[in-house]
């Protein structure tokens, strides 16, 4: 695997609102500073949650709705997310990946919020996904880009009701987890790198 997990503790799902900051990338000063290598590190995520709102809670979903039973059959998008841009900056600039810590560059990415929010009353969920990144150059300690991706729901997952509560297939959480790391890679690239095109 292209990313390491780094000890650093991101914040919870209540901590939202606040913000990194938008710093995009300087692209030809980066050119001129010539870095030759560059490293992914991936921050300990956010704990996964499952929110009910306008109820206690998640009761009437099903005991199975356990966010810490969930969490291991899903994926941190943070990772996918990371690897992607991590490929798009190596490509663009002829970077070298290691996973050493004495790289030109160092890109940082989290999971700041990831949660499954649910309606009972028309038995449907929808992901909810908030990363951040940042491009750091570890030779001058600065800050070459910042950032933070929320992405929309891009639909509802229609849950089943039977005994014992609500269930939803794992398979189609994960897939719209997987959508929304697409969705901030796209974003991050376009808008934060100021890279178009393929």
């Amino acid at each position: 695997m292209r990313f390491v997990v780094a000890v650093m503790v991101v914040g919870s799902l209540s901590c939202a609102a606040s913000t990194l900051g938008w710093t995009p990338l300087n692209g030809p000063a980066l050119r001129v500073s010539a870095p030759r290598t560059i490293d992914g590190t991936m921050a300990v995520p956010a704990s996964f949650q499952i929110r009910a709102p306008g109820s206690s809670g998640t009761a009437g979903l099903g005991s199975w709705m356990d966010a810490r039973y969930l969490e291991d059959d899903l994926r941190d998008p943070s990772r996918q997310l990371g690897n992607t841009l991590l490929q798009v900056l190596a490509k663009k600039y002829a970077l070298h990946i290691q996973s050493a810590q004495t790289s030109d560059l160092s890109l940082t990415v989290s999971t700041v919020a990831w949660a499954l929010e649910c309606d009972q009353t028309s038995s449907s969920c929808a992901v909810v996904y908030r990363g951040r990144i940042l491009l750091m150059d570890n030779r001058s300690k600065s800050v070459l880009a910042a950032g933070d991706c929320q992405s929309a729901a891009t639909g509802q997952i229609v849950l089943a009701r039977q005994s014992g509560g609500l269930k939803v297939a794992i398979p189609r959480i994960r897939e719209s987890f997987e959508d929304a790391a697409t969705e901030c890679a796209d974003r991050f690239r376009r808008e934060l790198f100021g890279f178009y095109g393929s």
